[in-house]
C-alpha cells in the first residue's frame, strides 16, 4: 500500500507538471497568429510521435529508425480513405491504426531478429522503403505535394475547421496521450517493458 500510495502521488506530481507546461503553451498560442498556431499544431503531432520513440528507445532499450513509416504510412492510408473511398474521418482513422499495426508485423518478424548495430540498420531500412515505396507513386500518394482534399474531424455537432478549434483539439490528444504514457509506464506492463530492456531474454 505505501508503494502503490508512492506511485500515485509521483504520478499526479508528473501529470500535474505536465499539465503546467501544456496550459503555458496554450497561452501563448491563444495570442500567436494563425501561422504560429498551425506550427504549434504541427509541434504537438510530431510531440506525440516523439514520445512513442522516447518510449520504445528509453524502455526497451530499441534504437528503432523506422518508426516514421508506421506513421507515415497510416497517414496517407487515412487521407486516401477519406478522399478515394470516402470514409469519414473517424472510420478511416480507425482502420489506418488498424493498417498500421497489421504492417509491423511482417517488419518485426524480420527486423527483430537482429541486434545492436544490425537492428538499427534493418530499422532505418524500413523507413527508407516505406519512404521511398509512398513517394514512387504520385498519382496515389501525391508524392512531394501530398493529399489534397482531406477534411477535418468532426466531434458531434462541432466543427475543427478554424484553426483555433484545430489547435485545441491537438492540445487535448497531446494531454491524453501523456496521460496514458504515464499510465502505462506505471504499470506492471510498463515494468515489463522495462525488464526487456533490461534483458532481452525476458
Amino acid at each position: 500500500p505505501v508503494i502503490l500510495a508512492e506511485q500515485r502521488r509521483s504520478l499526479q506530481w508528473v501529470l500535474a507538471k505536465d499539465a503546467l507546461g501544456l496550459a503555458v503553451v496554450a497561452v501563448v498560442a491563444l495570442s500567436a497568429a494563425p501561422a504560429l498556431q498551425n506550427i504549434i499544431v504541427l509541434a504537438l503531432i510530431y510531440s506525440v510521435v516523439a514520445h512513442g520513440v522516447n518510449y520504445v528507445v528509453g524502455n526497451l532499450r530499441l534504437p528503432h529508425l523506422g518508426i516514421g513509416a508506421f506513421v507515415g504510412c497510416g497517414a496517407y492510408m487515412c487521407a486516401m480513405l477519406i478522399t478515394l473511398a470516402g470514409l469519414n474521418w473517424w472510420e478511416a482513422s480507425l482502420c489506418s491504426v488498424a493498417g498500421a499495426a497489421l504492417l509491423s508485423v511482417p517488419t518485426g518478424m524480420l527486423v527483430l531478429r537482429t541486434r545492436g548495430l544490425f537492428f538499427l540498420m534493418a530499422s532505418f531500412a524500413v523507413g527508407q522503403i516505406a519512404y521511398n515505396a509512398l513517394f514512387a507513386a504520385p498519382g496515389v500518394t501525391g508524392g512531394d505535394a501530398g493529399i489534397a482534399g482531406v477534411v477535418r474531424p468532426a466531434i458531434w455537432s462541432l466543427t475543427l475547421n478554424s484553426e483555433v478549434a484545430f489547435m485545441w483539439a491537438a492540445f487535448v490528444v497531446f494531454a491524453l496521450v501523456l496521460v496514458f504514457v504515464e499510465v502505462v509506464d506505471r504499470s506492471p506492463l510498463g515494468a515489463s517493458f522495462r525488464s526487456i530492456g533490461q534483458n532481452e531474454q525476458f
